[in-house]
Parts: structure tokens; sequence; C-alpha cells
């Protein structure tokens, strides 16, 4: 019965999730929710293809929409911290500082356009 049930979601699911990916591309729009979504309803049905309780639950927590979208936003934002904050690394910040220097009034004696700049690092101590 698990499995029926399971199929019938994963097609469901699966078909609203494409419309949906579909639809953010076709408008332009970034379609991470969807992709999310997507992977989610894939893994799922993966979980439900594997024998066992324990992966039938947690298959149907994915296809099912109200737990996937509790699921979709713990996963986006362990990627987001993983990408972000999770590696140890910072970016170095960069302080730029742009001034003029005095045109020469002689016609073809222009001077490149001087930037100076100096880059700290966040945290590292060399």
């Amino acid at each position: 019965a698990i499995s029926a049930l399971g199929a019938w979601l994963l097609k469901r699911e699966g078909m609203r999730a494409w419309t949906a990916f579909t639809t953010a591309t076709g408008s332009g729009r970034l379609p991470a929710r969807e992709v999310a979504d997507g992977a989610l309803v894939m893994f799922g049905g993966a979980l439900l293809l594997t024998p066992g309780f324990l992966t039938d639950v947690i298959g149907l927590f994915c296809l099912l929409p109200p737990t996937r979208a509790v699921l979709r936003r713990s996963l986006l934002a362990f990627v987001t911290r993983r990408a972000v904050g999770g590696s140890g690394w910072t970016p170095p910040t960069v302080r730029v500082r742009s001034y003029r220097q005095p045109r020469d009034p002689r016609p073809g004696s222009e001077r490149p356009r001087v930037i100076d700049g100096e880059v700290e690092r966040n945290g590292d101590s060399g």
C-alpha cells in the first residue's frame, strides 16, 4: 500500500515540480526553490523504493508538500551556510581610494587613472 501511495505521490509531485521549474525558467527567474523541490521529490521516491519502514517515512516526508517545504528551507539554509561561512574562509576586504590626477593641457597626453587600494584579510594572521 505504501509503494502504491508513494508511486502516485511521486508522479503527482514530480509533475508539479517540473511545471513550477518550467514556469520559473520561462519567466526568467532563477529556479532555486523548484530545483530543491525536484531534488527532494526524486530523493523521496528513491527512499520509497528502498525497503524499510524508516526509509518509507523519510520518503513520504520528502514527497508531501507541507513537510517538503520544511525540509527545503532546512536544505537551502544548510547549503547556503556551507557555501558561504562553513568552510572557514572569508573573502578579503578591499578598500579602494580613487582620486583624479591633474590633467595635462596638451592634446593626446592623457594619463591613465590610478586606483590605490589595500587588501585586508578578515581574521587571517598572515
